[in-house]
């Protein structure tokens, strides 16, 4: 949860060229400004994924989390639930 005057840092894996970036950038901030509070800055970082094992830890934890809400497929949870302590759908129930 954010509040005014907040900065919201979002890290994304790198997707190659400088356009790309720009359109991913550009609806992550507007996804941002859609579904949160005014008055909060949205800075979008761009790593390496392969310099960095978290941004694929995190990728992975988000794919098996889709594939138990979307499928019904907790073939790939155990990797996910020693740690996961919440789970919610801001945008209403998974189809």
């Amino acid at each position: 949860m954010t509040a005014p005057g907040d900065t919201l840092y979002v890290v994304v894996a790198t997707l190659g060229t400088n356009k790309r970036k720009q359109i991913f950038q550009d609806a992550i901030k507007e996804v941002c400004n859609n579904h949160a509070l005014l008055r909060r800055e949205v800075v979008v970082c761009h790593w390496d994924a392969c310099t960095s094992w978290g941004l694929q830890v995190a990728d992975y934890g988000a794919w098996a989390v889709q594939r138990k809400l979307e499928r019904g497929d907790e073939s790939f949870m155990w990797a996910v639930e020693p740690t996961l302590k919440s789970c919610f759908m801001p945008w209403g129930k998974a189809t």
